[in-house]
């Protein structure tokens, strides 16, 4: 036991010496840091978390230096290990003393923290939706009150417009009457006016038919005169031909001769030279005839072109227009025959005939002026 006990105080001794830090260390760190250990809220200010995150990282390289130094010498000895083991421990709590009170002073800072961080975004959503219910709630207010004064505007606008239709139903009916008495003065007139107009359109057209058969007969006479001129040029080349062949035979006969040589020759260069001014002026006749035939068809073209502009122009815009209005009428006419069983459907016809009858008026008007220019 004695010498157990012997052992034992020799191997504290060393291992008290050899550790590294010692006993003496760690207490002058613990003085060092006494000041954060009893300030639980030393962690609350960025110094003090500075402080304590610096005192945290010394003090932790010390117990693992401790804890390094012990593995080491547990290797000696069994026992000797138990010694360093139990040396190791005690100095381990000695540090731990001093890191637990500044872990636990962080820990609950940064606990504090996320708590506060927590409750804050839980603040923020719950007054968002407090936000948004407010919102909504006000808005569907606005929109019933809206909805209440639309109905109310709708109500007045019925009664007002059932009134304005009794109203208007009155007047339309004499309106209609008035107008029917107008529309049939104004078809009556339409008829007269169109019966006119397919007269003129009749007269127009015989005068530009007896025009057109004018031209023809004057082409037809201009072709006979063309064929004419090349019958007489045909007989002209025969002549001519049949003065080259007596010239010919004249020219056999005194070739028998010596004495007629000279003569026949004299003879046939004065033919020839008379056969060639025949065949050059009937050539000529024939290009001043070609040229004549082209302008006279030039010309003919140009008239018959310009009868074409005059026939389109004996159809006036005013026949356009007032055929325009009678087709207007003739809606007018379906409108009227129509069988509306709504007093909307009446109504809305009603101003639609209006409107189509104030157009027929205009086309009439629009056709008067039209009638005293083609009278002057």
């Amino acid at each position: 036991m004695t010498t157990e006990a012997n052992t034992t105080d020799e191997f504290s001794d060393k291992a008290i010496v050899r550790y590294n830090p010692n006993e003496a260390e760690i207490a002058k760190v613990k003085d060092e840091y006494a000041a954060l250990i009893a300030d639980p809220d030393c962690a609350r200010t960025a110094e003090g978390m500075a402080a304590v995150k610096a005192a945290l990282k010394h003090v932790t390289a010390m117990r693992t230096t401790i804890e390094k130094a012990r593995v080491e010498k547990k290797d000696a000895a069994l026992k000797y290990g138990r010694l360093v083991d139990g040396e190791a421990k005690r100095l381990t709590g000695l540090v731990l003393e001093i890191e637990c009170p500044l872990k636990r002073a962080k820990e609950t800072v940064e606990r504090e923290a996320e708590e506060r961080a927590r409750k804050s975004v839980e603040e923020q959503e719950r007054k968002e939706r407090e936000e948004a219910a407010r919102k909504a709630a006000a808005e569907e207010a606005a929109r019933r009150a809206e909805r209440e004064r639309e109905e109310a505007e709708r109500q007045a606008e019925r009664q007002r417009l059932a009134e304005e239709r009794a109203k208007f139903e009155a007047e339309r009916r004499a309106e209609e009457e008035r107008r029917r008495a107008e529309r049939e003065a104004f078809e009556r007139e339409q008829a007269a006016e169109r019966e006119r107009a397919r007269a003129e359109r009749e007269a127009a057209e015989a005068k530009a038919r007896a025009e057109r058969e004018a031209h023809e007969a004057e082409a037809r006479r201009i072709a006979a005169l063309q064929a004419e001129e090349q019958r007489k040029l045909a007989e002209e080349r025969r002549a001519v031909e049949a003065e080259a062949a007596r010239v010919r035979a004249e020219r056999e006969k005194v070739e028998r001769a010596e004495f007629e040589k000279k003569a026949q020759e004299e003879a046939d260069r004065r033919a020839k030279e008379d056969a060639e001014r025949r065949l050059k002026e009937a050539q000529d006749r024939e290009e001043r005839r070609q040229r004549e035939a082209a302008e006279l068809a030039k010309r003919l073209a140009a008239e018959d072109e310009e009868r074409k502009r005059q026939e389109a122009a004996a159809r006036p815009d005013i026949e356009k227009v007032q055929a325009f209005g009678d087709r207007v009428a003739e809606l007018i006419a379906e409108a009227n025959a129509a069988k509306l069983t709504t007093a909307k459907a009446r109504e809305f016809i009603g101003q639609v005939r209006a409107d189509l009858m104030e157009i027929t008026d205009r086309c009439k008007a629009f056709g008067k002026p039209a009638r005293r220019a083609v009278s002057a």
